[in-house]
């Protein structure tokens, strides 16, 4: 595709928004069908490359297309629901669905930096944060009535969804849009606009403590350190490794203890106090860290069972995408799906320049979702990581890191 200076027409306006809201308003989502959004944005794809589909667009379709045939044929999964008539289509359009929608928001991102002025990638900007931060207040609202209604997306009702109530894939996106925020923190040189981000990070990872996600917040705890060893160069990394070695490792225990004590609710001081045994005793029995390591083990062992064909029906539910699809689908099923994963963050980092770097705790957070969570319809997380995250840091560096990658691969093409 070749844009030159153009701006957003009406119909990516449409496009971009109308995503944008399917991704983040579970009201919106739960109004369109599976086969409509991808019908949607197929169209979409077609009109805006003037039916010139680059290779990259037909090798990920490619890719989606393949999982889900393999989900279809190896997969028992009887209870699954969607709009096709016959199991087996009904078993392919919500694998293909989901792997769509996992990676959708990487060809949007094209779009708004090919087309969109800068003008027009801050109102993007500004106005996917405005939404993610109406949907963070109708949720602390709800949580405020019931302590576990962020946990209930197994009976994720049409009732939560049309009052906009995010569930565990709008939670598990927030330690992403924290990594953002220390960005911005590092980027900006006025003191008080780093008071204020400082605050915000405060409110979102007191959300996560109030919505019970206690590896949303190692996750987003994660993210932050990994961006401060990037930040920092030199003799100040050394220094700050040295700190945290010597000074923070050893209070982790304590921290987490304070927190269990502190934190109002019951079910997740429970959880706390079992990563507390964890750390203290090497001990981490209970009903959640123990069930969720051996659901951990069980997957591994799946896949070493039957490496290659997968496991037609598994006898329990893993509870981790990057483990499940392995077991599910062996080998055959687990190269293209990693490939999708790590192709796009290798392309979105190279995309990003001498900025790149940043990227990196945003994937490091996916992938530890990833591997502690089902995250196949974590739709906002996936808005924020591969739409969100890339074109925030690209705007804090000035915009021209896309331009300049995009001239280069260009010139080698050449």
């Amino acid at each position: 595709m070749t844009y030159n200076n153009q701006k957003l027409s009406l119909l990516d306006w449409v496009v971009l928004v109308g995503f944008a809201s399917y991704y983040v308003l579970p009201s919106v989502s739960a109004k369109v069908g599976i086969l409509q959004i991808i019908f949607i944005s197929i169209v979409y794809i077609l009109i805006s490359t003037q039916f010139k589909v680059s290779k990259e667009v037909v090798r990920y379709f490619a890719i989606f297309v393949i999982i889900g045939l393999l989900y279809a044929l190896l997969v028992d999964a009887a209870d699954i629901s969607s709009a096709a008539s016959t199991l087996f289509l009904k078993k392919f359009y919500s694998k293909f669905y989901q792997l769509f929608m996992m990676f959708f928001p990487l060809y949007l991102l094209n779009i708004v930096r090919l087309r969109a002025t800068n003008r027009q990638k801050n109102i993007l900007i500004i106005m996917s944060f405005l939404l993610i931060l109406y949907v963070e207040m109708t949720t602390r609202t709800a949580l405020e009535i019931n302590a576990n209604v962020t946990r209930s997306w197994g009976n994720y009702s049409d009732e939560l969804r049309s009052l906009n109530i995010g569930h565990y894939g709008f939670v598990y996106s927030i330690p992403v849009v924290i990594a953002l925020m220390l960005i911005a923190f590092f980027k900006c040189r006025s003191v008080l606009i780093k008071l204020t981000i400082v605050a915000l990070i405060v409110t979102q990872m007191s959300f996560l403590l109030i919505a019970q996600y206690t590896l949303a917040v190692f996750a987003a705890i994660i993210g932050m350190l990994l961006l401060l060893m990037i930040h920092y160069s030199g003799s100040k990394k050394i220094v700050i490794m040295c700190l945290v070695m010597i000074c923070l490792l050893p209070l982790v225990p304590s921290l987490i203890k304070l927190a269990a004590d502190a934190v109002p609710s019951e079910s997740m001081s429970i959880r706390l106090y079992e990563v507390y045994s964890l750390f203290m005793t090497g001990d981490g029995s209970g009903y959640n860290l123990s069930g969720r390591m051996e659901l951990y083990g069980k997957s591994i062992i799946a896949f070493l069972r039957s490496p290659i064909w997968g496991n037609r029906s598994l006898d329990f539910y893993g509870h981790a995408t990057f483990l499940v699809i392995p077991a599910m689908l062996g080998l055959l099923g687990a190269i293209p799906f990693y490939y999708a994963y790590f192709h796009s963050y290798k392309r979105t980092k190279e995309s990003l320049g001498e900025n790149g770097q940043q990227f990196m705790p945003i994937f490091a957070v996916l992938l530890f979702v990833g591997f502690t969570n089902p995250i196949d319809a974590a739709l906002p997380l996936m808005f924020v990581t591969w739409f969100l995250a890339p074109l925030v840091i690209e705007q804090l560096s000035g915009g021209n890191s896309y331009a300049e990658w995009r001239l280069e691969n260009e010139t080698v093409e050449n």
